[in-house]
């Protein structure tokens, strides 16, 4: 069986304030064939839950949610909420803008979000997802590692994503070890990967560095494979 190496290929997003009921991104580069993974944090003011209800962008594709976490009554305030979802298999658009939108939740209104879309090639076109894990907690200064928690994955060659939203003072963050950072939307949402070559237990960790209230997923995609 050939198989495929699986590729970052770039990643485009955007962060913005308001009372927001949308989030869109910066136009990006996509690639026909190639995987959308998608990460959207938001922050209410309060400990409360403000979902996502679709995901859209102007080349057509199909958006699957994942997963998401929603942690509330830590110490400093909720840290709000991230959901990660996956476009498999994608149409090509060269300015291709990607839009999350809120589910209304009166009277709670989104008051940050940040979007951070990750593309890579070499991932599997049918089925792509294989396990995910999320976590939410605390660290004080001058910080710690924080982690989604370890499960165990089902192939032998994925990528492993992790999205991390903090809210605190200051929220420098730095990726975890064996991880590429791929993007900090300062101050609020972090996203990194690494290739895996083995089942086995993995997590997704960054380092925060101060006061943070804290919420991360880890999602594992597969490799593209194909039979002779």
């Amino acid at each position: 069986m050939d198989r495929y190496d699986i590729l970052f290929t770039g990643c485009f997003g955007s962060w913005n304030s308001g009372t927001l009921t949308f989030i869109s991104s910066d136009p990006g580069n996509c690639v026909q064939g190639n995987t959308l993974v998608v990460f959207v944090s938001n922050w209410a003011g309060v400990d409360t839950d403000v979902p996502i209800d679709n995901i859209t962008d102007t080349a057509g594709n199909d958006y699957q949610f994942l997963t998401r976490v929603c942690p509330s009554g830590t110490p400093t305030g909720s840290p709000g909420s991230i959901e990660a979802w996956v476009a498999k298999n994608i149409i090509g658009n060269a300015s291709n803008v990607v839009t999350a939108h809120f589910h209304p939740n009166p009277p709670y209104e989104v008051l940050q979000a940040g979007m951070c879309i990750l593309q890579y090639s070499g991932i599997d076109t049918v089925d792509p997802f294989d396990v995910s894990s999320t976590s939410y907690g605390q660290t004080w200064f001058p910080g710690d590692y924080v982690s989604t928690g370890y499960v165990v994955t089902g192939a032998e060659e994925e990528i492993i994503v992790g999205g991390f939203h903090t809210v605190g003072s200051p929220s420098y963050n730095g990726p975890g070890p064996g991880f590429t950072l791929r993007s900090v939307l300062y101050p609020y949402l972090t996203v990194e990967d690494k290739i895996v070559h083995s089942v086995g237990s993995y997590d997704a960790s960054i380092f925060c560095f101060g006061n943070n209230s804290w919420a991360g997923i880890m999602v594992a995609l597969k490799r593209q494979q194909v039979d002779p």
